[in-house]
């Protein structure tokens, strides 16, 4: 079992003749961690995001695992490039959304949005004051239960100024009848008098 450095002479058998042998320490294993999809199930582990990954008797597996699992795989590199997994993490994929709605309820963990529940952390930006009834723009990660990881989140300007400049032309129509209105009432009596 021990690692040794050999010198010698190649013969035409593959076999060396020795002429010094030295024993060293064995180099430490070359630990990695990777994500990825698990693109093909092999004989011995599977082929995660383009890489070999063996499995053994002492390999931690923490889900189910079939082709297009998203995991995260933790191990030992070897020498011909695979990865002797230590264990091997069935993951979420994120999925990263953004939609716009009212705030409908202030919880403890963050809002409901537009019938959705939005958390927030130490990490998720807020731009301008959030309150009930407050229109805002959502960017987050889809959580497994349905939930929002919100990174950020909005006050979008919806001051209804536009409402307000349609009912002013609603109203300001309206009066434009009412003149014109008052204005042929006019026009009919003078003609009533000049017939006379």
């Amino acid at each position: 079992g021990d690692w040794v450095e050999v010198e010698g002479f190649l013969q035409g058998g593959g076999q060396i003749i020795a002429r010094e042998i030295r024993v060293r320490k064995a180099p430490q294993a070359a630990e990695v961690e990777f994500k990825g999809h698990v693109e093909a199930i092999l004989t011995q582990g599977y082929r995660i995001g383009g890489r070999a990954v063996v499995v053994t008797s002492t390999t931690w597996i923490d889900g189910p695992i079939t082709v297009g699992t998203f995991v995260e795989v933790e191990g030992i590199l070897q020498a011909d490039g695979s990865v002797l997994a230590r264990r091997i993490h069935v993951e979420e994929e994120e999925r990263e959304i953004e939609f716009k709605g009212h705030v409908e309820e202030v919880r403890a963990d963050g809002y409901r949005i537009a019938g959705r529940v939005v958390r927030v952390d130490a990490n998720t930006r807020l731009d301008g004051p959030i309150t009930a009834g407050a229109f805002v723009e959502v960017k987050g990660i889809l959580q497994a239960d349905g939930s929002i990881r919100a990174i950020r989140i909005h006050l979008e300007d919806r001051s209804g100024d536009d409402s307000g400049s349609l009912q002013k032309g609603e109203d300001g129509q309206r009066e434009e009848d009412r003149e014109g209105g008052e204005d042929r009432h006019e026009e009919d009596a003078h003609e009533d008098q000049h017939e006379d």
